[in-house]
């Protein structure tokens, strides 16, 4: 028996301080859950990945501000387009990361700088990472109301430190001790493909080397991203190992071929496309086989364990989703677990997490497994160039089909979260066709060319975005589309405003006293004298309870939107970033006002007709309902 003194107790246990593990970090502590994360490399000084996608980028603007994205921005390279290559003659070249996002390019940053940028986040807001520390031991108690015990070991010192966890979190990576430790498997491909990667600086007469390329030879196949400052990574396909060479376990793969062996093979891919190249000082080699896996159960020990990023999923480096989704995978729990451990929330949120991200990670790994595949100069399945295609053609219509997955992430299906129920609801499926298709479980767009009037000052602010305003952590934003504030709209208005005071509203009804968990936004093109002389009920709203956010053009804007307008040609990514944000959503100009309520994490939860707001409060209900606010953090003093 375990002296109790020899104790420590933390509601979560972080093991990895990978980019999902650090990330994840970042969020609770915002949020104010209680956590200790843990790696046990003394130093991180290699990291695979070296690319953030738009939504990456927002996400990391939205929970740790704006000036952490703007270093990485500054201190990485910029890449917008994509050149496809067959014998030194350009095929085509593709705007493969443009999207309609304030970040609509490819950033080629290291993954090292991505965590140093998290670590030193984490350090400013008073926690740290304790590097050197491993888990060696996790013991589940079978009742699902005791805390997990951990052994952890201090890597320098052998010493040994238990520690008591409500919640233990896996990201440590693609050979979890977390996963392994839980009896999980991951399940799915090792396909017999050999890449080498090599990061180095570089000398060429390629003039297009700043763009990501794809270079098709007679002497294999040739990937570069430049980074800035003289550093490009290549990689290249190296074919298929014998079965009978001894070469062939995953551990082994790295001895396939040499550097030097490596080196002459991608020069001489360069050679025979009429391209002279020079590899410099190499800042880091590898050779790997591709994983294709993901975890059979994302969860074990009654939800007490749970995993994250490469601990759950493995990608081939194409399309470079692997990094994303981990992040993306710390952020879709970090909210949920604030409402729950706080007693905000009813668990069952919790168990949304696997429903959404792993449905995500599918695809992700569907759609880098073709794109590899390509590459590789092998066809996938259920995908043939045909005659009047080549590779590097079907490369570039596998980007452009996947291009809002990529850049911007998929949608979550419907869910208690993402709420499809009520008949508002299904009547609201009129106007997203006629629009965008914002509808529940896809990612709230940014808007931008808006400015805030503050009714109190009278005091129209200098022009800002949407995701610039909702930057709350943890809080549900509630956008109140009301166009131009006609007098139906604020009758609908004042009827909302004054339930929202009653006991059976949300808003009072999920008030606590030491965290807010909604912020309003009203959106409309009305001018500020107009705003001025609103009903008082309306007044009194804006005023206390809601930002005013006025865009520009509204009408004119909409005069374009009819049932067909999206029907007969493509919005341009650039087109979308000037839309006004009820074009943006996809209201009609005939619509008496909308509700959307936005998750913690920026995806749409519900969309509501401002008249039939009583909606929201079941859509709440749903998520908030029988919640049970404590604190949980002595509740396993009885089991030391």
């Amino acid at each position: 028996m375990i002296a109790k003194q020899n104790f420590a107790h933390v509601t979560t246990l972080i093991v990895g301080a990978g980019p999902a593990g650090s990330f994840l970090a970042s969020n609770l502590a915002r949020l104010g859950v209680q956590f200790r994360i843990i790696d046990k490399l003394k130093v991180h000084t290699t990291g695979r990945a070296i690319g953030l996608v738009a939504r990456t980028l927002e996400i990391l603007e939205q929970v740790c501000g704006s000036e952490l994205v703007d270093n990485l921005v500054k201190s990485g390279h910029r890449i917008y387009k994509q050149g496809f290559w067959r014998d030194g003659k350009l095929t085509r070249k593709s705007e493969t990361w443009e999207c309609d996002s304030l970040h609509n390019y490819y950033l080629i940053n290291p993954q090292l700088n991505l965590e140093d940028a998290l670590r030193n986040d984490i350090v400013k807001l008073g926690h740290q990472i304790e590097y050197g520390v491993k888990l060696v031991e996790v013991s589940t108690p079978e009742d699902p109301d005791e805390p997990l015990l951990c052994t952890l070991q201090n890597e320098t010192t052998g010493e040994l430190e238990y520690v008591t966890c409500k919640y233990l979190i896996g990201s440590d990576g693609a050979h979890s001790f977390v996963r392994r430790s839980m009896a999980v498997t991951a399940a799915g491909e090792t396909p017999n493909m050999v890449w080498g990667i090599i990061d180095a600086h570089l000398k060429t007469d390629f003039k297009d080397i700043e763009d990501a390329n794809v270079l098709y030879s007679n002497e294999g196949t040739a990937v570069a991203f430049h980074w800035g400052n003289g550093i490009t990574r290549l990689a290249m396909y190296l074919g298929s190992p014998d079965i009978a060479n001894d070469v062939v376990n995953y551990r082994d793969i790295r001895n396939y071929l040499s550097i030097d062996q490596f080196i002459q093979k991608m020069t001489s891919v360069f050679k025979n496309s009429g391209y002279k190249v020079e590899i410099g000082e190499v800042k880091w080699f590898s050779i790997f086989k591709i994983q294709e896996k993901i975890a059979t159960e994302w969860t074990a020990a009654d939800g007490r364990v749970i995993l994250l990023g490469d601990a759950c999923h493995t990608h081939s480096p194409g399309g470079g989703l692997g990094m994303q989704a981990a992040i993306m995978d710390a952020y879709n729990l970090s909210w949920k677990m604030n409402l729950v451990e706080k007693g905000f929330a009813n668990v069952s949120i919790l168990e949304t997490y696997t429903e959404e991200r792993r449905a995500v990670a599918e695809q992700f790994i569907e759609t880098s497994a073709k794109i590899i595949r390509v590459m590789s100069n092998i066809t996938p399945s259920q995908s043939s160039p045909g005659l009047n295609s080549s590779y590097e053609k079907e490369l570039a219509l596998l980007y452009k089909r996947n291009g809002q997955n990529i850049t911007v992430g998929p949608a979550y299906p419907f869910n208690e979260l993402n709420w499809a129920g009520g008949g508002s609801v299904e009547r609201n499926y009129a106007f997203w066709k006629s629009g965008t298709t914002i509808s529940p479980g896809q990612r709230a767009p940014d808007v931008f060319h808006m400015r805030q009037y503050n009714l109190r000052q009278q005091e129209i602010s200098n022009e800002t975005r949407l995701f610039q305003v909702t930057k709350h952590p943890g809080i549900f934003n509630i956008l109140i589309f009301a166009k131009n504030l006609d007098s139906d709209i604020q009758y609908h208005l004042s009827d909302w405003a004054a339930h929202l005071s009653s006991s059976n509203a949300f808003f009072a009804k999920y008030k606590f006293e030491k965290e807010q968990l909604f912020a309003f936004h009203t959106i409309t093109s009305a001018a500020p004298d107009t705003i001025d002389e609103v009903n008082e009920d309306v007044k009194q709203f804006l005023t206390n309870n809601s930002t005013i956010l006025l865009e520009k053009g509204l009408d004119e804007d909409l005069s374009n939107l009819d049932d067909n307008y999206y029907g007969f040609r493509d919005v341009t990514a650039a087109e979308q970033r000037e839309q006004t944000a009820h074009v943006k959503y996809g209201i009609p100009s005939d619509e008496t006002g909308v509700i959307l309520a936005l998750r913690p994490d920026g995806y749409v939860g519900a969309v509501v007709c401002l008249e039939d707001w009583v909606h929201l409060d079941e859509y709440f209900d749903t998520i908030l309902g029988n919640h049970n606010f404590n604190s949980n953090a002595e509740v396993y003093d009885q089991y030391l």
